[in-house]
């Protein structure tokens, strides 16, 4: 008897061990290394961005169009903190018929990853959609333009995490007259399609229009937009957008279409665009 109650003691003894090793064993072991997304997730939840610096960017009218976080330090102190993204470079119909973009995870951690590099250094980001014919999929496009309204205008809401400011800008389109494969109507239908998708998911969405290269006033530019303009195209437009200016012609051009759209009720030129 007293061997077996030896034994038993030594039983209770050893389980008793055993189970306190576990938890040890559990926290020995490593955790798997973070992925390059991951550790950019975790430096933007770390760094901080000053009110001040936000809100002076916001205010620039000039930015650039190049994606790469080097030149944000030189943006900033020359006057250009805005960056007009196109992801992936590709166009809308492809976005929405893509195998690539036919997961919204996949979409989102592409977007997710352009908003985190900027905005850790105050960048404010316009969205471009780039879009040269009618729509071949306006549902999927539709859904894909909610749901990337809804993850970035911050209304606590099913927003990226740890959003620092909203990203309310979108461009659809570019360089209208030369790349456009449609009709002024056709272009309507997709203005349309893209402003009310986005604002639906975020009422302080603003569209810039497709953008202009004022290196010349050009008659077609401004036959295109005429037609566009007595469709009803400013319901669905907030702001004008020009690209590259360069010098003295550039100048005296952008003043004349800076004119020109004020008089069609565009008078917020916000996103003049300049080469840095």
């Amino acid at each position: 008897m007293t061997d077996l109650k030896a034994l038993r003691t030594l039983f209770v003894l050893f389980s008793v061990f055993a189970l306190a090793a576990v938890p040890m064993l559990s926290c020995s072991s490593e955790s798997p290394p973070l992925t390059d997304f991951e550790k950019l997730q975790k430096e933007y939840r770390e760094t901080s961005v000053s009110e001040e610096t936000i809100e002076k960017n916001f205010f620039s009218h000039f930015g650039v169009l190049h994606d790469d976080p080097e030149y944000y330090d030189d943006q900033t102190e020359l006057g250009a903190p805005w960056e007009r993204t196109v992801v992936f470079n590709m166009e809308l119909n492809e976005i929405a018929d893509g195998l690539r973009w036919t997961d919204n995870e996949l979409l989102l951690e592409a977007l997710d990853t352009y908003v985190m590099r900027a905005q850790m250094k105050g960048i404010w980001l316009m969205i471009e959609l780039y879009v040269f014919r009618p729509l071949s999929n306006p549902q999927r496009v539709e859904e894909v333009l909610n749901l990337v309204a809804e993850r970035y205008d911050r209304d606590g809401d099913r927003d990226m995490p740890y959003l620092k400011y909203p990203v309310n800008h979108f461009g659809v389109g570019n360089e209208l007259a030369g790349t456009w494969k449609g009709t002024a109507q056709d272009f309507l239908a997709v203005l349309k399609t893209c402003h009310d998708s986005l604002s639906q998911a975020n009422p302080e969405v603003r569209i810039v229009q497709a953008g202009l290269v004022p290196y010349s006033i050009n008659s077609q530019d401004i036959a295109f937009w005429d037609s566009l303009f007595s469709l009803g195209a400013r319901e669905y437009t907030d702001i004008t957008v020009f690209h590259e200016i360069q010098g003295r012609e550039n100048i005296i051009s952008l003043l004349y279409y800076q004119d020109y759209f004020a008089q069609k009720g565009l008078d917020r030129p916000m996103d003049q665009r300049a080469r840095v």
